[in-house]
């Protein structure tokens, strides 16, 4: 986990993923405008399945690189980055 995770920004905390975010994030992700928001691959409807599947990942191999953002000590949704290759290998 990176140093200095979780992060507290006032009314909002970035934190990595827990697995116990499931339901929260189901009622977060299978709403309509956050598909339209995102990249082609996000499904949706988004089910159980893609949400544990995503749980898998970012308590897993993504753990570096994706977090939960908590507000009010609730799951609010998720931020990340995906790290660049060749000459922008640096970057994210």
């Amino acid at each position: 986990m990176p140093e200095g995770i979780p992060i507290d920004c006032g009314s909002a905390r970035i934190r990595p993923y827990h697995l116990d975010d499931l339901e929260d994030l189901l009622l977060q992700a299978d709403h309509p405008q956050v598909a339209t928001a995102l990249r082609d691959v996000f499904p949706h409807p988004y089910t159980r399945d893609d949400g544990k599947q995503w749980l898998e990942l970012a308590t897993g191999s993504l753990a570096a690189t994706s977090f939960a953002i908590e507000s009010s000590g609730d799951f609010a949704g998720g931020i990340g980055l995906m790290l660049s290759t060749g000459e922008r290998r640096i970057t994210a």
